[in-house]
């Protein structure tokens, strides 16, 4: 049986116990074998006491979970990053000797025998906690500053840079090994010369992950650190005589062609999609992992790959339930090969929600959006682009969005746009969705979900539009206060209380202290009124926002 893994990350979330219970038997029924444990800091670990979340779990209730995860048939595989992704333990003072770059808290240098001897210890506590296993994920993804110590550097003249990234990995994988269990990592690290880092390839395996291919051919192929190429560019600059296998027979671009590359050199690949990645606001995912999802389900099928895992990343915070129609297509689109993404969508929600679920999906469409102040980058999230949930700082919107307009025009210009169409569109969306919750029979969660999405995506929206037009006053703390307030309030349904006080504080605060360090005059006080799916920001200046 292929392996159809789905991703708990806990990196940026503290997750009830009941919650993540009732998940795990809804991931079983959504036809799934097996969980892709990261963790991170949400366990009490011994060998790095000083990075553990305050609410995170004990050894004990994790056990206690891991075994009502195996009682339902999903297998464990743990998930450790041992290169890139390492800020929720080099931002601690203890470990900055650790780091790659110096004022940098993602990347481990890998030549630093004392982060070996650290991180296979561990890989060890890993392996204590888990018992019986067949894999282990040692991460190995974006690690963007890789190889730029002085040490790293040298190394890297003299062997290569994938040797380096090889004997790094290796020797954490020696406890997995001497188990009998088998090492995996991601690939994009390693596309430029798989055979370069030693991994043995009947041993080690490759977790392809690709989140922008879909069930067609695409118009570019993503090579990470390679680069972006077009059908014409991968013609011409001669990364075909490297890859040949990006293009099909037909001479097209081929979707997920890179898992030809990895196979090719031997490996055995396991798929990975997404139903949370970049892109996705704090409050809703967007249509695009349908076809992400369905194209990855059917090309494991094709390909004769070893499994696929859907991939949610916390960071971008929307709940489970806004994912489900997603999640429910991996085994969906599986079992139903030459099936578009298109008749999937619709054949499995008219299962979820027992009848026509047109509305629904032109709803999700309408909410798809691309806009600043809901996302990574633009809020406390990502503010200075790692994954670390640490705060902005005190005026970091107010600098920064003079910075990118200066900087990167095109992109601050698309602010307002954006920002008019979400206020034309999500109201629509809201109506829809209202319309939908009357007519269907089942799948009441999920709606629920995106219309609580929605009316926080709304009132972002027109917050952000005071933002851009540069109307400030005393009043706009008072409101986003009250939006924060009912955000952390809807994040504990599923998360535990510090998380989601903390994960409402990096979606609002820096909004909060831009319009606090105004010194403006404003618009008289506005509220926020809601009236069944409508939430509205009324300003007394005659003017009534939907």
């Amino acid at each position: 049986m292929k392996l159809t893994i789905f991703h708990l990350d806990f990196n940026f979330v503290s997750l009830q116990r009941d919650y993540v219970r009732e998940w795990l038997r809804r991931l079983k029924g959504l036809g799934y074998n097996a969980i892709l444990w990261e963790l991170t800091d949400k366990v009490r670990w011994e060998i790095c006491p000083e990075c553990v979340w305050p609410e995170a779990m004990s050894k004990k209730e994790f056990r206690e979970i891991l075994a009502y995860s195996k009682s339902l048939g999903l297998e464990a595989i743990p998930l450790l990053q041992t290169v890139g992704h390492a800020e929720y333990v080099l931002r601690h003072k203890k470990y900055h000797p650790f780091r790659e770059v110096a004022d940098r808290h993602d990347c481990y240098c890998t030549s630093n025998l004392k982060v070996t001897r650290f991180l296979k210890s561990w890989v060890e506590e890993h392996l204590d906690l888990f018992g019986d296993l067949r894999y282990f994920h040692l991460g190995g993804d974006e690690a963007y500053v890789f190889g730029k110590c002085p040490r790293c550097a040298a190394a890297i003249k003299r062997q290569g840079r994938n040797q380096l990234f090889g004997n790094h990995i290796r020797a954490l994988a020696e406890p997995i090994l001497r188990r009998k269990i088998r090492p995996g990592i991601w690939n994009d690290m390693i596309m430029k010369d798989p055979a370069a880092t030693g991994f043995d390839r009947q041993r080690f395996v490759i977790w392809d992950w690709n989140y922008w291919d879909t069930d067609q051919p695409p118009e570019r192929v993503n090579l990470y650190a390679l680069g972006r190429f077009s059908r014409e560019e991968v013609g011409t600059s001669g990364i075909l005589r490297d890859f040949p296998e990006l293009v099909d027979g037909q001479g097209r671009l081929r979707p997920f062609g890179s898992v030809q590359v990895l196979k090719k050199h031997g490996f055995d690949v396991i798929l990975c999609s997404s139903s949370r990645s970049h892109g996705d606001t704090f409050f809703t995912p967007r249509p695009h992992h349908v076809a992400n999802i369905v194209g990855a389900a059917q090309t494991v099928v094709a390909e004769n790959l070893l499994g696929h895992c859907v991939t949610s990343w916390s960071v971008r915070l929307n709940d489970y339930a806004a994912q489900l129609p997603y999640i429910g297509l991996a085994a969906y689109a599986a079992s139903r090969p030459g099936k578009s993404s298109t008749e999937l969508l619709e054949g499995y929600c008219r299962k979820l929600f027992g009848t026509d679920p047109a509305k629904f999906i032109r709803a999700i469409h309408l909410l798809s959006i691309n806009m600043p102040f809901v996302q990574a980058g633009t809020t406390g999230v990502q503010w200075n682009t790692l994954v670390d949930s640490l705060p902005a700082p005190k005026g970091f919107l107010k600098n920064y969005l003079p910075k990118l307009k200066r900087i990167h025009r095109e992109r601050f210009d698309s602010f307002p746009v954006s920002i008019q169409q979400a206020i034309t569109d999500v109201p629509m969306g809201i109506k829809l969705l209202a319309e939908f919750f009357t007519e269907a029979k089942g799948g009441f969660e999920v709606i629920e979900a995106w219309l609580t999405g929605a009316r926080f995506l709304l009132a972002t929206a027109l917050i952000g539009d005071r933002i851009l037009g540069k109307q400030k006053g005393p009043e706009f703390p008072v409101i986003l206060k009250q939006i924060k307030d009912e955000y952390a309030a809807y994040l504990r349904r599923r998360e535990d209380p510090l998380s989601a006080e903390k994960n409402a504080g990096l979606a609002y605060d820096a909004l909060i202290d831009y319009f606090r360090a105004s010194r403006w005059p404003g618009p008289a006080a506005g509220r926020i009124r809601r009236s069944g799916a409508r939430t509205r920001l009324q300003a007394r200046r005659g003017r009534n926002w939907e």
